[in-house]
């Protein structure tokens, strides 16, 4: 395993490994809330980390499957396993926003009030620094690592700094206005944020499952890089896709009739370590041809 990959490891393992400390405890203080208060709004956020913990252990399972290296039966690696981990979490995110859906509207029809407001305030607030504080972390990681799975998570928490607020919101207006509606319709904002958090985590889940090609800004880099070889007279089948560790690179380069078989080869060799060093880690494949005629080149 090279340094890279292994310092990579490191910082997916860390990651889900603070999710979960996050989300066992954001669990135990919003289950104290909801007792205490009776809060719709907190209710939602507690389906919503309860979710949180289940999907956290989902995405250091894949994290850890994910790190396992190619075998005879995986002979391109495990990386695609936090992807389906990403595109579970993306379903239980789904599936907590028609829980909180129903929820919300049987108390918007029969309202009921928030005991121990500034309680269930409070409990909001710590959320909303723990949160944070994880975001922040995940960020860092998913800068270094481009992990599915910690940014699957890491949009989790993201919308969860945002439902805090909401709760905070809801029950100050409830009781400022002496308004029972608000909380019931805060946890009905609730779970619309929560599906379009899920939106995205599926679309980027289903991205690297399909092998969606690199963006067009990364395969024109490719492009220019490769070509930028005097003997390099064409650069044709490009190839590119994601497993959300690494990227997948594979061309085809047309060169001089006139050069040897290891000339041939050490221009390959150059091209590969030019983009190894703007896509590290990556699985490169450069297929050399010799020179056609012009009407033969497509």
């Amino acid at each position: 395993m090279n340094p890279n990959h292994s310092s990579a490891k490191k910082l997916r393992l860390m990651a889900v490994r603070a999710s979960l400390a996050v989300a066992i405890l954001l669990l135990g203080l919003k289950w104290l809330g909801v007792i205490l208060t009776g809060s719709t709004a907190l209710l939602a956020t507690l389906i919503d980390s309860g979710l949180d913990l289940l999907a956290s252990a989902m995405a250091m399972l894949g994290v850890i499957t994910a790190a396992r290296p190619a075998d005879h039966d995986h002979g391109y690696g495990h990386g695609k396993a936090e992807s389906i981990s990403a595109l579970l979490q993306g379903g239980l995110i789904i599936g907590s926003a028609g829980m909180l859906t129903v929820e919300a509207v049987e108390h918007l029809f029969t309202p009921t009030p928030v005991q121990e407001p500034f309680v269930g305030i409070g409990i909001a607030a710590v959320a909303i620094v723990v949160s944070l504080a994880l975001v922040i972390l995940q960020k860092y990681v998913i800068r270094h690592t481009h992990s599915p799975a910690v940014t699957a998570d890491s949009l989790h928490y993201s919308g969860d700094i945002a439902l805090n607020f909401a709760v905070i919101a809801a029950i100050g207006l409830g009781h400022l206005t002496g308004q029972d509606f608000w909380d019931p319709l805060f946890a009905m904002g609730i779970a619309g944020i929560l599906v379009v958090a899920a939106v995205r985590v599926l679309r980027h889940a289903f991205a690297i499952l399909m092998d969606s090609e690199l963006s067009d800004k990364e395969r024109s880099r490719i492009r220019e890089i490769a070509a930028s070889d005097p003997c390099v007279q064409s650069v044709r089948s490009l190839r590119t896709r994601s497993d959300g560790h690494k990227p997948f690179i594979e061309l085809t380069v047309s060169l001089k009739g006139s050069l040897t078989l290891n000339e041939a080869h050490d221009i390959a060799d150059a091209i590969e370590l030019r983009l190894e060093q703007i896509m590290p880690g990556a699985e490169i494949h450069i297929h050399q041809e010799p020179e056609k005629d012009q009407e033969s080149v497509v």
